[in-house]
């Protein structure tokens, strides 16, 4: 599902941490979505469906990362509430679409109906489920050369074809770089490269596409080359947490510095 546009980007935010209480923070401190990395550590257990209350609470949107090998974990996560299937590893867009048919009910899918699960909201209301089913959106990270290539075919093809639950891709240049053997850096011209045709063929088909970054010095190095996402996904938490604690440690550290012999500033 394409994302509701204020002014400014669509800030996401990388999530390892299972906490709906930082989640929360996340959520008042202006950050629209989460996305929680079950492809890196995040269980995929009943902590998610705090994280999706604490979204709702907050009027955010709570996706989750998956690895290609808990494709079978879709129908859960759609039955518990979440707005997003973020998928990783995707080298092919025919993927795509078989994962999204695990969020379909009935012949044209896989997934069991049961209007009794949170997705539903009140028990036995069939119709808000299918309405919930309806929503749900399907990302596809694109981090492969095999994907990038993939992407054009079909933009260059039918790009009117892509799979109905298609919602975007988020362009990860950690492994992208690393599947091409280069720096994941946006100096870099293969990197370079791969992520201008990423995003010019998402936006022939259609497509909503976000990038990751790091932090504001990586975004300013994406905006220099010319790539400007309006979908700007944010890691990650432990690193956020851990550049705060160690900025305000060598700040006090530099004031006890600062005080003379005397003890006088």
């Amino acid at each position: 599902m394409a994302f509701a546009r204020d002014a400014g980007s669509h800030v996401i935010l990388m999530m390892g941490m299972p906490s709906a209480d930082l989640a929360e923070l996340a959520f008042r401190a202006g950050i629209q979505s989460v996305i929680l990395d079950a492809e890196h550590g995040f269980p995929l257990g009943p902590e998610i469906r705090a994280m999706v209350l604490a979204a709702r609470a907050n009027a955010g949107r709570c996706m989750v990362r998956i690895p290609p090998s808990e494709v079978d974990q879709i129908g859960f996560l759609a039955d518990i509430g979440v707005d997003d299937i973020v998928l990783s590893g995707v080298r092919a867009v025919d993927e795509v679409g078989a994962a999204a048919a695990r969020a379909v009910f009935g012949s044209a899918g896989a997934r069991s109906l049961n209007p009794f699960v949170p997705a539903a909201g009140i028990p036995g209301d069939t119709a808000a489920l299918h309405a919930s089913a309806a929503a749900l959106g399907i990302w596809a990270m694109a981090e492969t050369s095999a994907f990038v290539d993939d992407l054009a075919r079909l933009a260059a093809t039918a790009p009117s074809s892509r799979p109905p639950a298609w919602a975007g891709i988020v362009i990860g240049p950690y492994d992208l770089s690393t599947d091409l053997g280069c720096q994941p850096d946006p100096g870099d011209d293969r990197l370079r490269l791969a992520v201008s045709r990423l995003v010019a063929d998402a936006e022939a088909c259609g497509l909503e596409w976000g990038l990751f970054v790091r932090d504001v010095t990586a975004m300013r190095g994406w905006i220099e080359v010319g790539v400007h996402p309006r979908t700007v996904v944010l890691g990650y938490d432990r690193d956020l947490w851990f550049q705060a604690c160690l900025a305000r440690r060598n700040d006090i550290l530099s004031l006890e510095e600062a005080r003379q012999p005397d003890g006088t500033p």
